[in-house]
C-alpha cells in the first residue's frame, strides 16, 4: 500500500454572508497517497477551492485536522515551501512585470528548489506548447497560454504535492491532454496530485474521483 501523504479528518469551514452562515465544508475527510491523482468534482461554489486553500495553508478550518507525512518536515504544515507544495490557482497569479519564462522559473530564482539541468525550463515550456513565449509579456499570451505557464511554474520545482484548481479551464482538448500528461508524469515520479475541477474530461485522468456536494465529500 502506498504511504498516505495527507490525511484530512472532519474538516469544517463556514463563512458569514449577508447575516447568515454559509457552510463551505462539512466534516470533510480524505487521504491522498504518494503518486496518486485525486479529482475533487463539484459545481461552482461547492467548496472545492476552499478545501485547496486550507491544504495550501491560505485558510484555516473552523474544526477538523490536516495531518502531513514526515516528508514535509518535522514542523508539518508550518514548514512547507513551494519546493514541497505547489499550487495552480484558478486566478493564475502570474506577475505582470515579468515575461512568461521568468514567471515559470521564478520559484527556482527564489531558491525554492535545487539546481535543475540546463534547458530544464525550456523543455518544460516546450512540453506545454509555450516555448514561443520566451521573453514575451503576459499581455502577449492568450488566457490558455497563461494558464499553462502557471502549470509550468507549479511543476518546475518537482514538488511533493500539487494542488490544482481548475487547471484546464481555458484549454482546448489537445492542450488539455498536454496539461494532464505533465500532471500524470509528476505523479509517476512520486508526487501527489489533488485537482479540483468540474471539467467532465478530468475524470479520464484521475486515479480516484470524489464529489463535493453540499459541503460533503462522497465517492463518485
Amino acid at each position: 500500500m502506498k504511504p498516505v501523504r495527507i490525511l484530512v479528518e472532519g474538516v469544517t469551514k463556514m463563512y458569514r454572508r449577508a447575516n447568515r452562515d454559509i457552510v463551505a465544508l462539512s466534516g470533510v475527510s480524505l487521504s491522498v497517497t504518494k503518486g496518486e491523482v485525486v479529482l475533487i468534482r463539484g459545481k461552482s461554489g461547492s467548496g472545492k477551492t476552499t478545501l485547496l486553500n486550507i491544504l495550501a495553508g491560505w485558510e484555516s478550518p473552523d474544526s477538523g485536522t490536516v495531518t502531513w507525512d514526515d516528508e514535509f518536515g518535522a514542523g508539518g504544515a508550518a514548514t512547507r515551501t513551494w519546493q514541497e507544495v505547489s499550487v495552480i490557482p484558478q486566478a493564475l497569479g502570474l506577475l505582470a512585470e515579468l515575461p512568461i519564462d521568468e514567471n515559470v522559473s521564478l520559484p527556482l530564482r527564489l531558491g525554492l528548489a535545487g539546481d535543475r539541468p540546463p534547458g530544464f525550463v525550456d523543455e518544460l515550456m516546450a512540453d506545454l506548447d509555450i516555448r514561443h513565449l520566451v521573453g514575451r509579456s503576459i499581455g502577449e499570451a492568450s488566457l490558455g497560454e497563461q494558464q499553462r505557464a502557471a502549470v509550468a511554474r507549479a511543476l518546475v520545482t518537482r514538488p511533493i504535492l500539487v494542488l490544482a484548481d481548475e487547471p484546464t479551464a481555458h484549454q482546448d482538448r489537445a492542450r488539455l491532454d498536454m496539461v494532464w500528461s505533465l500532471l500524470r508524469g509528476a505523479a509517476t515520479r512520486g508526487a501527489s496530485i489533488l485537482v479540483a475541477s468540474h471539467n467532465p474530461e478530468a475524470a479520464d485522468y484521475a486515479d480516484r474521483i470524489l464529489d463535493l456536494i453540499g459541503g460533503r465529500l462522497q465517492p463518485a
